[in-house]
């Protein structure tokens, strides 16, 4: 398929050269020979041409359609798929490889090694990611200047310089200049830890702060006159005046802290004996703690919600507002919260969730890898929804699409990355209707039988023994060969021919047009 369409083809092999749609990769299929002798009984993509161009299958099969200016390629049974459409492009070699481009949103997008690095093209941004070590950004901002960013970890970092703002560098751990990091404006280290500068120019907030071995030695002084210093963890002080008022101190870090900070709202107050106990108090609630993080109540005046735990995670419970809901972990949970209700047992195994909506409901229950169930209900359009018995089947019934599939080893509904680099392997037999095209297609055992129909289409193939096409419509066409072509028949509107032995053709008349004319 072509985007989730149906792929057609309109190209007829005559008694001249076979024409091969065009694919770089195909100068190595000699070398793959044998291991696709292999793949015979493994797994394939999940489209397919109804009548190819070249079919040797599973080592390589080929297919145009001039109309639609499409073509696409498989080869080596589920690891090579190349595909171009009028809906765009792709190209997998899985499961490490994978490229698409989207014409509508001018997206390109690929994993190269997946699940290892990964790139994105598109009109503001050019980026190539290779976890955890290289990133390389080309932004087009917008003011229409470009702005180019690397990072080579642990020792490098660049940014171009962009207007007023210089250049950013960092050669780790001798020297960097750095711009807008961290919630600075400027850093500069020397010999990280020995020297850290940083500075803030945020109007009201502006700040300057020297470190010396990082994080010992501190000093910070405001624009408002505040000051703070700190020979961690021993003691430390911050203070700053009105109208933004600020104290923190601690003392033998973390056993004695206190925090006082003056903001819009009111006042947020704070200290802490740790472990045994600390206290809260700031505009939206306060807090208690007690052998923190065991026991404690939290209580929000803005949700008038109290939450109390006795000891966590294992008991807890929360009241008030438009909350309830209680905690027996890890056997169960249960929350109602407005019009939705969810809950978790043998967690992280299982969890239930209802949301009942003016313009919708959905409903989700799950246990982790066994089976899941869901289902959503809209005021438009159909109702979609899926379930699963892990690793046995799986039925997702979509807006685009219904699909069953067994066996199913992913435990969830879909995860495209999954989907596109391992799922063609794991399909022993599938199901799916197309509901815009009204196409119907079964496959049983990696696509060796398969059997397609749609309103103007049969087709029907058991590799490489039979395979049977027949189109109706403005262009009826019909085929069938035994043994990829051994023996074979196809009538078209403008001829009838027989296939014998591979290279003999044998032409029978006129097709299907001509003879009704008579």
């Amino acid at each position: 398929m072509v985007n989730g369409r149906q792929r057609r083809s309109v190209a007829v092999v005559d008694n001249g050269p076979l024409r091969i749609a065009h694919c770089p990769l195909l100068r190595f299929l000699p070398a793959f020979l044998l291991t696709a002798l292999l793949l015979l009984l493994t797994g394939c993509v999940h489209g397919g041409p109804y009548n190819p161009d070249v079919d040797l299958w599973p080592v390589m099969r080929t297919w145009t359609d001039p109309a639609q200016n499409a073509a696409g390629l498989e080869a080596l049974g589920p690891l090579i798929e190349w595909e171009r459409g009028p809906k765009g492009s792709h190209f997998d070699f899985r499961p490490l490889y994978s490229q698409g481009y989207d014409p509508l949103t001018k997206i390109t997008e690929s994993d190269k090694p997946w699940p290892f690095g990964f790139g994105t093209s598109r009109p503001d941004l050019e980026r190539t990611f290779v976890f955890p070590f290289y990133l390389k950004d080309h932004e087009t901002l917008a003011d229409g200047a470009t702005q180019n960013t690397v990072v080579i970890l642990p020792l490098w970092y660049s940014k171009s310089a962009h207007g007023e703002d210089p250049a950013s560098w960092l050669f780790f751990p001798f020297a960097g200049s750095l711009h807008h990091v961290f919630q600075r404006d400027r850093v500069i280290i020397i010999l990280w830890p020995l020297y850290i500068y940083q500075a803030s120019y945020k109007p009201g907030d502006e700040a300057k702060h020297w470190s010396f071995i990082y994080p010992i030695f501190a000093y910070v002084r405001w624009a408002d006159g505040g000051r703070g210093y700190k020979f961690w963890p021993l003691y430390g002080m911050n203070r700053r005046p009105e109208p933004k008022k600020m104290i923190n101190n601690f003392v033998l870090w973390p056993i004695w802290q206190y925090q006082y900070k003056r903001i819009e709202q009111g006042e947020i107050k704070r200290w802490w004996v740790f472990p045994l106990v600390g206290h809260l108090d700031e505009p939206r609630g306060y807090e208690w703690a007690f052998l923190w993080p065991f026991f404690g109540k939290r209580v929000d005046r803005n949700l008038d919600q109290t939450t109390w735990w006795y000891p966590w995670p294992f008991l807890g419970n929360r009241t008030g507002g438009s909350v309830f809901g209680w905690t027996v972990w890890p056997l169960c949970t249960y929350e109602r919260r407005g019009q939705t209700r969810s809950g978790q047992y043998l967690w992280p195994l299982g969890w239930y969730r209802a949301e009942d909506h003016p313009l919708e409901s959905n409903r989700s229950i799950r246990l982790i890898p066994l089976a899941f169930r869901e289902k959503e209900t809209w005021p438009q359009g159909p109702d979609t929804g899926a379930w699963q018995f892990w690793p046995l089947m799986k039925w997702r019934n979509e807006k685009e699409f219904n699909q069953f599939e067994t066996l199913s080893l992913f435990p969830m509904r879909n995860y495209v990355p999954w989907e596109r680099h391992f799922a063609p392997f794991f399909r022993i037999f599938e199901y799916r209707r197309d509901k815009e095209e009204q196409i119907r297609s079964w496959r049983f055992l990696w696509r060796v039988v398969r059997v397609d129909s749609g309103p103007n289409l049969r087709y029907a193939e058991v590799t490489p023994l039979f395979d049977f096409h027949r189109a109706t419509g403005e262009k009826p066409e019909a085929q069938w060969s035994i043994l990829k072509g051994l023996v074979g028949y196809d009538r078209t509107p403008e001829r009838r021919r027989l296939h014998l032995l591979y290279f003999v053709r044998i032409g029978l008349g006129r097709g299907m047009q001509e003879t009704s004319s008579q």
